[in-house]
C-alpha cells in the first residue's frame, strides 16, 4: 500500500507529498482548504481465453496482488469453466483506493 497527500487545489509541484505532515507544512492550514491523504494498493487484472464445447472463445478474468498470480489464476479459472486450450490474454496494472482522509 502507498499513500500520497495533496492539497485541495492543483498540486503544482508534481506527485504530491509523502505524508500529511509534509503537505500541511508546505501548504499550511490558512490556504484554501487542507490536504487530503489517499492510500492505494497496486494490483493486476489478467484475462485468459479458452474454447467452450461448441467451439466459441470465452474470456475469463482474475485479479491479484502481483501479475504472476493474477495470470495463473485467470488460466485456472478458464480451466475451471471447462474451457479448452486456455491461454493468457494479457494483464494490466490497476490501482485501488483503500482509504481517503483529510489531513488536520
Amino acid at each position: 500500500m502507498s499513500c500520497v497527500s495533496r492539497d485541495k487545489g492543483f498540486e503544482e509541484h508534481g506527485g504530491g507529498h509523502s505524508s500529511c505532515n509534509e503537505c500541511l507544512a508546505y501548504h499550511g492550514l490558512t490556504r484554501d482548504g487542507n490536504c487530503m491523504e489517499t492510500c492505494s494498493t497496486v494490483g493486476y487484472q489478467c484475462s485468459a481465453a479458452g474454447v467452450d464445447y461448441w467451439g466459441n472463445t470465452q474470456v475469463v478474468y482474475s485479479r491479484g496482488a502481483n501479475r504472476w498470480r493474477a495470470e495463473r489464476e485467470a488460466i485456472q479459472n478458464c480451466r475451471n469453466n471447462n474451457l479448452q486450450f486456455c491461454q493468457p490474454q494479457g494483464c494490466y496494472q490497476q490501482n485501488e483506493v483503500v482509504s481517503r482522509r483529510w489531513c488536520r
